[in-house]
């Protein structure tokens, strides 16, 4: 896919100009920047994943048979997690940063302030009630592990952090965009962010304004908005990576495939397209 951002046109299948078109991520990607941090990855290596083995600056959690890897059939690139096919299998990925370096912090502490954005392109092969729950956002580092997702439900795992999407093996077709602090309650942002459609991506985004605002995306439409210095309990100043986290709700194999994603912080008032 072609990361250039085309101000005021709907890219369809590319980054959302919505979202991307004030943080300069051309000159981040071209450059880099020591004020902050870009990564594009849209998984055209090909890499097939070991569970627990950093590779590509991912890291993996794979139950037995669980398979998760780029797929060798696609022009574009895309990686898909599948084999789940036993009860409460699970797969999930989470980087860059190898499972172990922060990509993101949500802050509103003086001096930590960075405007962060977030998307990724992902699709479920099925809908259904119990077919597979999937949580797709930021999560604390450590996200790709056991149970990330509960058993039976695919609720949230009470001892991370995440900020993102997510549905349950309840209602396989709703995608909740919520946030969850460590030992906290999930908060629901919007109840039903969007219906989800058999085998038909959808675009999921995240912006943090550097200031107080965070706003949720799905293709380009805002979904939903936080006041961070408000929330009593958001993760706030926590060290956070992309996640894509899933478990499917009954023996049988539910394919999730993620076209690509997108990561980027920048230290407030930088001055890039501001």
């Amino acid at each position: 896919m072609n990361t250039k951002v085309k101000y005021g046109v709907d890219e369809g299948e590319g980054l959302s100009p919505s979202l991307w078109g004030k943080i300069g991520l051309d000159e981040f990607l071209l450059a880099g920047n020591n004020e902050g941090l870009a990564k594009f990855d849209d998984f055209y290596d090909g890499v097939t994943f070991a569970t627990t083995v950093a590779q590509n600056g991912f890291v993996t959690y794979q139950d037995t048979g669980v398979t998760i890897k780029g797929l060798t059939t696609s022009y574009t690139g895309e990686l898909q997690i599948a084999g789940n096919d036993a009860d409460n299998d699970e797969g999930s990925i989470q980087g860059p940063g190898g499972g172990v370096c922060p990509a993101a912090i949500i802050s509103t502490t003086a001096g930590s302030e960075y405007e962060t954005m977030f998307e990724a392109r992902v699709k479920k092969a099925s809908i259904a009630d119990d077919a597979c729950a999937i949580f797709c956002g930021l999560a604390t580092i450590g996200g790709a592990s056991a149970d990330i997702l509960a058993d039976d439900t695919g609720a949230l795992k009470a001892a991370h952090s995440f900020v993102g999407f997510q549905t349950l093996h309840a209602a396989g077709e709703v995608l909740v965009a919520q946030y969850q602090k460590t030992g906290e309650t999930a908060v629901s942002v919007a109840a039903t962010a969007a219906t989800l459609v058999a085998d038909t991506y959808v675009k999921l985004g995240l912006h943090f304004d550097g200031d107080h605002t965070l706003r949720y995306y799905v293709d380009g439409e805002i979904v939903g908005t936080v006041d961070v210095a408000a929330a009593t309990v958001f993760p706030e100043d926590i060290a956070l990576a992309p996640l894509l986290a899933t478990k499917v709700g009954a023996a049988a194999e539910s394919k999730v495939t993620m076209d690509w994603m997108c990561i980027a912080r920048r230290r407030k008032n930088t001055g890039l397209r501001a």
